[in-house]
């Protein structure tokens, strides 16, 4: 998903609209078994990963900010994703509802540091190997278990 049309600034600004991005995004998407949702908000960049066979939702955070931090992109996700299961309800079973995932182990951002934007570059390239055998494809695999 598109951090420049998802991100705390837009969803201020015109909230019905982005939802609506998000949707479109999501829906275009939901053949995917993870969908990456890179997140700005209050200067602070954070990975947001949609299982969506199973409706988990895991947050990378290296600031480890509470979920009511980032309850601004948490709750219109959970109204888009209710919206996505009640029109495919020949998929299978998804969850109703998002199960969000605050506490997943990942980098910690060391305090007064800016390196949050490279932290998210950091999971993205891990996380997606690009076809090659490597460590991290043992990292996805794992996180795939978690969700």
């Amino acid at each position: 998903m598109s951090p420049l049309l998802v991100n705390q600034k837009v969803l201020n600004e015109n909230y019905k609209e982005t939802c609506q991005n998000m949707y479109d995004s999501l829906t275009s998407q939901n053949y995917k078994s993870y969908i990456f949702i890179p997140y700005n908000f209050s200067y602070h960049w954070i990975l947001l990963i949609l299982s969506v066979e199973t409706g988990n939702l895991i947050v990378f955070d290296s600031m480890r900010n509470p979920k009511s931090a980032i309850q601004r992109i948490i709750d219109p996700l959970n109204r888009i994703w209710k919206k996505i299961v009640k029109n495919n309800k020949g998929r299978g079973q998804w969850r109703p509802e998002l199960n969000v995932n605050m506490d997943y182990p990942c980098a910690r951002q060391r305090q007064g540091t800016d390196w949050c934007g490279y932290y998210v570059c950091d999971y993205l390239h891990i996380m997606t190997p690009c076809g090659k055998v490597t460590d991290e494809d043992t990292r996805m695999s794992q996180i795939g278990d978690e969700c």
